[in-house]
């Protein structure tokens, strides 16, 4: 019996937020979802509480169970590899190829 993950997703409207959002709700998890306070045109990254998890400081970030992912194309591959029976990033290996290009 696998666990259950813990899944928090930091989101900007001022980013690209809605493919990993669009993921977790069709991979079904529970997950919480949270607005990341940063303000890209000033600048103004990130508050201290996403600071500390996330060097890179990049929106959105990923944290799943203890592990932070940043980049839209990483957080899809984590978020799909919960559900591999919906073949969020295809089926086969160009399927996967085609996806990253």
């Amino acid at each position: 019996m696998t666990s259950t993950p813990s899944l928090t997703l930091w989101y900007s409207p001022q980013a690209c937020p809605i493919v990993p959002q669009i993921l977790l709700v069709e991979a079904g998890p529970d997950f919480h979802l949270l607005l990341a306070e940063v303000d890209i045109a000033k600048d103004e990254r990130f508050t201290e509480e996403l600071k500390a998890p996330n060097p890179k400081k990049r929106v959105p970030v990923l944290k799943l169970n203890e592990d932070i992912i940043t980049e839209v194309p990483a957080i899809a591959t984590a978020i799909s590899s919960l559900a591999p029976d919906r073949s969020f990033m295809g089926e086969t290996t160009l399927d996967i190829i085609r996806i990253y290009e």
